[in-house]
Parts: C-alpha cells; structure tokens; sequence
C-alpha cells in the first residue's frame, strides 16, 4: 500500500514538473519570439504551437528516459500514469484563457492526444536527444529531438526556413531541460515501477 501512495505521489510531481518545464521554455520562446520572427505579437496560432509541442517534447524526453532506465514496461507506465494528465491540463489551459478558439464538436483533448501519438512516432525516429556533436550544429539537426522540435515549431508556425527561430527553440528546451530535474525525477518514479 505504502509503495503505490509513493509512486502516485512521484508520478503527479513528475506530472507537475513536465507542465512547468514545458510552460517555462514556452514564455521563453514567446518573449523572444518577435526580435527573432518579426511576428509582433505573437499570433494565438504560433504560441499555441510553441505551448503544445513543448508538452510533447518534454513528454517524449520522460518517455525515452524511462525506456532507457527500465525498458519498454516502464516507458508505458510512465506515459500512461503522466502523458493523460499532462496533455489535458495544457489543453484546458489553453482555452480556459481563450487562446485559442475551439470550433463546435471540436474535441480538443482527443486532438491533443493524437498529437501527442504522432509527435512521439515522429521524435521516437531520431536516435539522439541532441545529436552527436554539441550547441547550435547539433540544434540545427533534425535528426536529434531537440533539432527535430526546432523544425517542427519552425515548420508549423510558418517559418520553416527561419534557423534563428529553430536555434532559440532547441537552445530554450535544452537548458530548460538542464534545470528541470526531470531524469532524476523519471528514474525515481521508475524505481517503483516494478
């Protein structure tokens, strides 16, 4: 009993850290985001692409991290017991303050999900989180997951051809990620997986 109360506690801190790393690199990147696209202000569009793939991302790291610490058991566990969570909070923020507006018998939480489906499918095919060399070579990759969410944001929001753009976004995950604590986090929620 004891140590299924520790692990849903670990995973809900796991489930808060994912959504305050990806809301902190997210501001990051919106600051920043006129002075590098010259889009001022930000389009709703833009910040909710920049909102909603830092959830993915950042869910994918904890997704890999576990997969890489215990196995393929253990990244299911973690994304069922964090990735529901996540996803639906950073949706229900995302029009709880209007920033988005839904269309009628649009389903924004199943969006989210298939989203979340096909980000993970997306970044899963790269085999390095950062590439194998290191800063803006590395960032500008497509083939690492942080050169991959770069582009993709690029990608979506209309400026794929904007490198300044994709060096901000993969430069602001990866320090965010530096300061989260999140694979200490994930390793921890991991060694009550068993």
């Amino acid at each position: 009993m004891l140590r299924w109360l520790r692990k849903g506690i670990r995973f809900r801190e796991l489930e808060t850290n994912v959504r305050g790393t990806s809301l902190a690199a997210s501001r990051a990147i919106n600051d920043a985001w006129a002075s590098v696209t010259g889009e001022e202000p930000m389009s709703a569009k833009s910040d909710f692409i920049v909102r909603m793939e830092m959830v993915w991302f950042f869910l994918h790291v904890v997704n890999r991290t576990a997969f890489h610490i215990r196995g393929p058991q253990a990244r299911a566990l973690v994304q069922d017991a964090v990735a529901h969570g996540v996803v639906k909070k950073a949706v229900k923020l995302s029009f709880d303050i209007d920033v988005v507006r839904a269309q009628e018998g649009f389903d924004a939480e199943r969006w989210a999900t298939e989203g979340l489906n096909e980000t993970e499918l997306d970044y899963s095919s790269c085999t390095e989180l950062f590439g194998e060399s290191s800063g803006p070579v590395a960032w500008l990759d497509d083939q690492s997951v942080v050169g991959r969410l770069g582009k993709r944001i690029a990608e979506a929001a209309g400026h794929e051809q904007n490198q300044a753009l994709r060096l901000l976004i993969a430069e602001t995950a990866t320090k965010a990620l530096a300061v989260s604590g999140l694979v200490a986090q994930v390793d921890r929620a991991c060694s009550l997986a068993r």
